[in-house]
């Protein structure tokens, strides 16, 4: 199987024709996640969409006692908790979560869509 890619065209050849799939670029968001832990001394964001890696985004504690971190990710729904010097938390601010497959809960965060300009 060839390959060729044109400008917002990909067209892969197979034995039996040809098949034709237009690509589009997905707008990415940007997202920011804080949490208030004044006496935390590491914070990270724990998430599906960073495989639940603990060195993937680290937050930065602000002037106020607050932990945040931006990221930029696709639309989409996502799962995402807080490790706190080592222990999980919830987000207090989102009443939104899931059971997950340990039989805790998660949060979840909806990233829509941007909107297009007409």
């Amino acid at each position: 199987m060839s390959r060729k890619i044109t400008k917002n065209v990909r067209q892969a050849f197979f034995y039996r024709g040809v098949f034709n799939m237009k690509v589009t670029k997905v707008k990415r968001r940007r997202v920011t996640f804080s949490l208030k832990a004044p006496f935390a001394k590491k914070v990270s964001l724990m998430a599906d969409f960073n495989q639940w890696d603990e060195a993937r985004h680290p937050m930065k504690k602000t002037a106020k006692e607050t932990w945040k971190k931006t990221v930029v990710v696709p639309p989409g729904k996502y799962e995402y908790k807080f490790l706190v010097d080592e222990k999980w938390q919830q987000d207090p601010t989102n009443e939104m979560v899931c059971q997950n497959r340990f039989g805790t809960l998660n949060n979840v965060i909806i990233v829509k869509p941007a909107k297009t300009r007409q």
